[in-house]
């Protein structure tokens, strides 16, 4: 499982064949792979639920990219889901306040995701848990990740994944 996160002021999504991103949103984008093989994963949805309620959704590409737009207000979890993988998901907090500047840019965040098998046997509460927690940071001015824990959830994921490949 691995993560990646940039923030990108202004955005530039000129590989991804877009120019452009709707204030007022952070937009997501990012590749999904394969654990084992390292491929990238087609038709994975990407499904976005904001303070508990379900938003967009979108499919990977045949490239594994894909691209999701959150409102620049309250908590979401973005879930990686495909039929032969374990779920991910990740958690991104856009509740802290932005300031009239700051909500001027167009916002970008990367988020690469690596889903294991399902074949593995892996612990339920290791795959319900966020794989990565990110926020808007204000006296930054950026979005970034709770380091701490993603570092503790990668060890504990590397762990549970040697353990089942043992078994």
């Amino acid at each position: 499982m691995s993560i990646t996160l940039r923030s990108i002021v202004p955005l530039l999504l000129l590989a991804m064949g877009s120019t452009t991103c709707a204030q007022e949103h952070l937009l997501v984008f990012g590749i999904v792979k394969d654990l084992d093989s390292g491929g990238m994963m087609q038709n994975v949805r990407v499904r976005l639920v904001t303070d508990g309620l379900e938003g967009d959704s979108v499919f990977t590409d045949p490239l594994g990219r894909y691209q999701i737009g959150l409102p620049l207000q309250g908590a979401h979890v973005i879930e990686y889901n495909s039929s032969l993988h374990h779920p991910k998901i990740v958690e991104v907090s856009t509740e802290n306040d932005m300031d009239a500047l700051d909500r001027e840019q167009e916002w970008g965040m990367r988020i690469d995701i690596t889903l294991a098998s399902a074949f593995l046997e892996l612990p339920e509460d290791l795959v319900t848990m966020p794989a990565g927690k990110a926020a808007w940071i204000p006296e930054r001015h950026a979005f970034e990740w709770d380091g701490p824990y993603t570092e503790r959830y990668l060890f504990q994921f590397r762990k549970a994944v040697k353990a089942a490949k043992r078994d």
